[in-house]
């Protein structure tokens, strides 16, 4: 009685030990995948490899694809889009973060902040909705209020590069005035004039800078010249040479019959089971001998198929999410269309944390780039002319197409964006264009006509 009960227990155990580990397949990248494999070919006698594909990502850092493949690399233009210089200043970060004596929860919450900093080392997410990713990771995260929240982003605004991890141009500037020492000349006047006249900075208006500092034209000039020293993009120059590149989990292509997507089956190894090791073992006739042959072939044969679920589902993803934005595809940002999880999900017959997964971790290259597949996961919003609904991903393209087409020295308001955006049949408020402004780290349009001054 008691043996079966213990029997049950194990293979219960076991089961629920393999459902997790299957689970856990799905959200693996082809690089992790690369190493469950490499591990298992260690360890399981009974599996080989059919080929040489993903050698090389066993044993580097990120996979590559082999330079003996000259005419394949040459077709997958996908490769032509990656960047020369990528950017380091999360690493930097994140080491300094690390040499802090902080607890565990404070220094998840300080990796979400650096996370999502842009390229100029800028936040671009709010307090509020770094909020709700650090809830989302854990249970044990569900009691972080949002003052914690601000308190880990002060600690990450003391970090080099100074500047690092402001909210917008303002902030940015007086991080880098106050961490100067205060024996600095004019600094004490630069940073009331920054803190709380940056309309009058942006109009470059020297007999008001005079008025409020009570300075001479020639220290006024001086305070201006402090103030244009200061970096309003500190994390710009924190890049090093682009020697690796990310290898893609599916590859899309345009044929005669539309978009088409497959497997980056270069990035992997094929694995199989040596069925003459199989054989061996069995014609052996040793109780000990069959006894491990039964354990290995049933961890090989589970290997294979959770591998082959994953890449299985990771294509149907992959070909839903290029067929439903394939004018994205065509045409870029702006013909993003809204999509989420539960679509995903009720497409393809499987549950929407099934399709979280997969999508968290892989990436899908086309002729366009390479692009995280959470990438073409975008919320929406009701155009107000009643046209169904907007992905936010369009309206930060249309945006972002709208600021840097601009003026430098005549930026456009918020209202104006609107009206602009409005003659594209899309009908949006103007809290809605500064909130996505502000997600971008884009300055407003006096802090962008200060940005122009500095830059001069």
């Amino acid at each position: 009685m008691s043996n079966k009960l213990s029997t049950h227990l194990t293979q219960r155990a076991g089961l629920s030990h393999r459902l997790q580990r299957a689970i856990n397949m799905l959200q693996k990248s082809n690089v992790e995948l690369t190493y469950e494999i490499a591990q298992a070919l260690e360890k399981n006698p009974l599996l080989e490899t059919t080929n040489d594909s993903g050698a090389e990502a066993i044993s580097h850092n990120e996979t590559r694809l082999s330079r003996e493949r000259g005419e394949e690399i040459e077709e997958e233009s996908w490769i032509e889009n990656i960047p020369d210089k990528v950017n380091i200043l999360s690493e930097e970060l994140e080491w300094q973060l690390s040499l802090m004596q902080l607890p565990e929860q404070d220094k998840k919450i300080g990796s979400i902040i650096i996370g999502a900093l842009n390229t100029d080392g800028l936040l671009t997410l709010t307090l509020e909705e770094i909020l709700g990713i650090a809830r989302s990771i854990s249970e044990k995260y569900k009691r972080i209020e949002k003052p914690q929240i601000e308190r880990i982003l002060k600690i990450i605004q003391m970090f080099h590069p100074t500047g690092v991890a402001a909210r917008n141009l303002q902030e940015c500037l007086i991080l880098q005035l106050t961490a100067m020492s205060a024996s600095t000349p004019l600094r004490k006047q630069a940073l009331s004039v920054v803190t709380h006249h940056m309309d009058i900075l942006a109009k470059n208006d020297l007999v008001a800078i005079g008025k409020l500092t009570k300075l001479k034209n020639k220290d006024v000039n001086d305070l201006l010249k402090l103030i244009r020293s200061l970096n309003p993009r500190p994390g710009a120059n924190q890049s090093r040479d682009h020697t690796e590149y990310i290898a893609p989990d599916l590859v899309a292509r345009k044929g005669k019959r539309g978009w088409e997507v497959r497997l980056n089956e270069h990035a992997i190894p094929q694995v199989s089971i040596n069925k003459d090791y199989v054989d061996l073992l069995r014609s052996s006739g040793e109780e000990s001998d069959i006894g491990y042959l039964k354990e290995n072939l049933s961890e090989a044969q589970w290997l294979l198929r959770s591998i082959e679920t994953r890449n299985s589902t990771l294509l149907s993803v992959g070909q839903f999410i290029v067929s439903y934005q394939s004018a994205f595809l065509d045409k870029g940002d702006v013909e993003m269309r809204p999509l989420n999880l539960k679509t995903i999900a009720d497409s393809i017959e499987v549950h929407p944390s099934t399709i979280s997964r997969i999508t968290r971790h892989n990436f899908l290259a086309t002729p366009s780039g390479l692009f995280p597949m959470k990438y073409f996961l975008s919320g929406n919003i009701r155009n107000v002319l009643g046209q169904g609904t907007i992905s936010t991903t369009a309206i930060k393209s249309l945006i972002k197409e709208i600021t840097m087409s601009e003026d430098p020295k005549k930026p456009l308001s918020d209202s104006k964006i609107v009206h602009l955006i409005e003659k594209r049949n899309i009908k949006i408020a103007r809290r809605t264009v500064a909130k996505y402004r502000s997600l971008m780290a884009i300055p407003s349009s006096n802090q962008r006509k200060s940005l122009a001054r500095l830059k001069l």
